[in-house]
């Protein structure tokens, strides 16, 4: 099968659902089925690198295991290199998995103890590339090597290595079988500031080296602003607002993309200082009872500043293209986007788009 021109997206999307049933507390209550990701579409472009962010138990992990169909959707579509694999046989969908790996969020519980580090890397190519035994140990070590691990230690076991070193394990096993794309699901987020800034390099070396596809899940805004060419941000679900790094981070046209910029730290003190930030008020709402309208309007700070409108309570945004060059799920984008911008840094500098973190 011909895959897609270079115009076409790598990954489509379409009004994506996944639905998990949580247990009542009680042994007379009912289990009840919750939207963990509520109907999101959007499309991924060869080589590209999209960044998802959000707070805790947004949906963003569960999302990105549903485009790999580690979690099987409920509803929508999912469309990987022109083929669509939501019904796909599972032999056809084993075949397809070579090509979608990804780096999990925890490098301690993420890799087999069992197994030596060989094993663990020449595994996937034990699966889709069937070979001598002397070809996969081969091939692990060169992966092993491409990642900064010396092959020399291919029989060690993971509990013998460190927390970074573990994770450049992990991203040698996705990377064994050469993928198209990969989703990175917080995989920088259990390790040390100057191990992290090393792992984010190597990431983007690797995507420069192989032309790969990333889809980059974290709650780092810092470094996604470097790693990404486009942001998505999702809440209770649903993707909120999504566009080009430089419009999502001098220009948001939705108030929970704002209030996320607004935390984010600031190294000089006087900017710290002068800046106004926005602290959201209340928790985020349980998905098993989302609110209705605008799923955000529960805490949205420009709804109180306008007067709560009961539209916001009333009608569910469309995500539509603002003037600001983003998409936004909001009545009132250009109201939040005409607010007085953010300001913003990160913990660190970019410098040909590697992460050089400040002491």
């Amino acid at each position: 099968m011909t895959g897609p021109a270079p115009s076409s997206p790598l990954l489509d999307v379409t009004n994506l659902v996944v639905q998990f049933r949580s247990r009542g507390k009680l042994l007379s209550e009912r289990s009840r089925t919750f939207n963990a990701v509520n109907d999101v579409s959007l499309q991924i472009m060869p080589g590209e690198s999209l960044g998802l962010v959000g707070e805790s138990g947004c949906g963003k992990t569960s999302f990105g295991r549903a485009i790999l169909m580690l979690n099987r959707p409920a509803a929508g579509k999912i469309h990987f290199d022109g083929t669509s694999i939501t019904d796909l046989p599972a032999e056809r969908l084993r075949t397809m998995r070579r090509h979608m790996q990804m780096v999990f969020q925890d490098p301690y519980s993420s890799l087999d103890p069992r197994m030596t580090v060989g094993q663990i890397v020449g595994e996937p190519v034990k699966t889709h590339e069937p070979a001598p035994l002397r070809t996969i140990r081969e091939k692990a070590a060169a992966t092993l090597e491409i990642v900064g691990i010396d092959p020399r230690r291919m029989d060690d076991y993971p509990h013998q290595f460190s927390g970074g070193q573990r994770q450049r394990i992990g991203i040698a096993r996705a990377l064994a079988v050469r993928p198209k794309f990969i989703v990175c699901d917080e995989a920088t987020s259990a390790l040390d500031v100057s191990v992290r800034a090393q792992i984010l390099n190597l990431l983007v070396d690797l995507r420069q080296r192989y032309g790969l596809t990333y889809l980059l899940i974290s709650h780092d805004l810092g470094s996604l602003r470097h790693m990404s060419d486009r942001i998505g941000v999702m809440y209770l679900g649903k993707l909120v607002e999504i566009g080009p790094v430089s419009a999502m981070y001098e220009t948001p046209g939705h108030p929970y993309t704002q209030s996320l910029l607004s935390a984010m730290p600031v190294p000089d003190p006087r900017l710290e200082r002068a800046r106004k930030r926005i602290v959201l008020s209340g928790d985020v709402p349980s998905p098993q009872a989302a609110p209705t309208g605008c799923c955000f309007h529960t805490r949205c700070w420009l709804r109180e500043h306008l007067g709560r409108p009961a539209r916001c309570h009333e009608q569910e945004p469309e995500l539509r293209a603002t003037m600001r060059g983003t998409k936004a799920a909001c009545h009132f984008s250009e109201e939040a986007a005409a607010q007085r911008p953010v300001t913003s840094s990160t913990d660190g500098v970019a410098t040909n788009r590697r992460v050089i973190v400040r002491s």
